[in-house]
């Protein structure tokens, strides 16, 4: 069977659209990868802030329960001994409650690996850490304490001024657990 020089021409033609589509397809693929690797580059910081503040938030909860034990410890009549209602701020070095200071962060101590109010660098994050310890109405042996971080990633406090902050609220209830029910 001989071929006709016509048909062979249409074969290429054809050829050639098939490849162009194929090539399309295939940058549509490889930029949507690209796409997709840019904006997880771009949440990472956003992404690994949000997981700081969580920890940071439990270990606010885990130093007000600390306080909480060592009152038990030294036989405190009072379980809510140094924990009255109020906003506190507390950090790992000094382990006490001390009033909230909205002006003050928390900084990363590279040398010991750990966030606290006296030394350290706070970029790129300004965390704050607000402790809130409030009386449960009609009951006398718990009491609730909020830790609400706020926090922004910039490069310095004046952007952080400027831009929206993250707030994280985490809630919890400490009982005297030697005292009577109610």
């Amino acid at each position: 069977m001989a071929w006709s020089h016509k048909y062979i021409k249409n074969r290429r033609a054809f050829s050639l659209i098939e490849s162009l589509v194929a090539i399309s397809i295939l940058m549509i693929g490889i930029l949507s990868a690209f796409i997709l690797v840019i904006r997880t580059l771009a949440n990472t910081p956003h992404i690994q802030s949000r997981l700081i503040a969580t920890n940071l938030a439990q270990e606010g909860v885990e130093l007000v329960r600390q306080i909480r034990d060592t009152n038990f410890m030294h036989s405190e009549n009072n379980f809510r001994n140094n924990l009255a209602d109020g906003e506190y701020q507390i950090d790992i070095e000094n382990r006490t409650l001390e009033s909230f200071d909205q002006n003050d962060f928390l900084k990363f101590d590279s040398d010991e690996k750990k966030y606290v109010y006296s030394t350290g660098d706070n970029l790129p994050y300004f965390f704050k850490r607000k402790i809130v310890l409030s009386s449960v109405e009609g009951k006398t042996n718990v009491f609730r304490v909020n830790v609400i971080m706020t926090w922004c990633v910039r490069r310095n406090e004046t952007q952080c001024q400027n831009e929206p902050t993250y707030t994280l609220n985490v809630e919890d209830y400490l009982y005297n657990y030697y005292g009577s029910p109610e």
